[in-house]
């Protein structure tokens, strides 16, 4: 898994999920190794609750539009 501010060895994303019921994926953005890409599946509650709790684990300089489909 990529190094990302998400948590220490991914404990925040582990925590994401255990909290929120969706599945997460994580993937380095290719070209763009600062960069991750955070897939989100579930119900809608699910994937909301999921988005909330990544903004807030992320620092303000971070944060990016969550796009939903």
């Amino acid at each position: 898994m990529p190094r990302t501010s998400l948590g220490v060895e991914g404990r925040s994303i582990e925590f994401i999920r255990c909290s929120s019921g969706a599945l997460l994926t994580v993937q380095e953005s290719r070209g763009l190794p600062d960069e991750i890409t955070v897939e989100i599946k579930g119900t809608s509650s699910q994937v909301q609750a999921a988005q909330q709790l990544i903004q807030l684990c992320l620092p303000m300089e971070q944060k990016k539009p969550i796009y939903t489909e």
